[in-house]
């Protein structure tokens, strides 16, 4: 629960860390073991009208950074990074595990369409050439045993899972771009968010 909640609420701890004492315990699951032992230290200073979340929804963070349209999302061939492509003529670069961002890529002219990791993870290229990552953005992977998922699918409004409607994703989470890797789907949004969401 504790994973989840700063998963969720990432942004808000980056940017405003005292916020999570009011805002972040506001917008919590119902259920949330966090919410519910750190309840009574929350400022009495907003009361939400509308229904709460009850438990958590298979959202896992949502990817916050691009002020334009998404067009394209790609994983590294080692699926610990996540490249997404932006109209703000950027490339972010994102740790899969975790959502958190480990650089911007801003030298771009142009709106940037497409992205491609070569096959050693080591250059990211995108339409408008090619860039050499730095070391530091390279993520050791963690030893841990594979699982094995059903295929996952994104069409249209759905997520499909073994060709059959899974979830339905509400219009402000339909994608512009996609990316599936095992139980993970990305999705590029006509906002600029990315969303991650896992097959539990």
């Amino acid at each position: 629960d504790a994973k989840r909640f700063v998963l969720r609420f990432q942004s808000i701890l980056a940017d405003a860390p005292l916020q999570i004492y009011c805002s972040a315990f506001i917008f919590a699951p119902e259920t949330s073991l966090v919410r519910r032992t750190f309840a009574d230290q929350v400022p009495q200073l907003f009361e939400m009208f509308s229904m709460r979340e009850s438990d958590w929804d298979a959202c896992r963070s949502t990817l916050e950074g691009h002020s334009d349209y998404v067009w394209a999302v790609a994983f590294s061939p080692n699926r610990q990074l996540v490249a997404s492509a932006s109209d703000n003529k950027t490339v972010r670069l994102w740790e899969a595990a975790t959502g958190t961002c480990r650089s911007t890529l801003e030298a771009h002219s142009g709106y940037v369409t497409a992205v491609a990791f070569s096959p050693d993870g080591q250059v990211l290229y995108t339409n408008l050439g090619n860039i050499s990552l730095p070391q530091t953005s390279v993520v050791t992977s963690l030893s841990r045993p594979q699982q094995q998922f059903s295929h996952v699918l994104v069409q249209d409004q759905w997520i499909l899972c073994n060709q059959q409607r899974f979830l339905w994703l509400p219009p402000e989470n339909r994608p512009s771009s996609t990316a599936v890797r095992r139980e993970i789907a990305y999705l590029g949004l006509s906002s600029g968010r990315v969303v991650l969401l896992r097959l539990l």
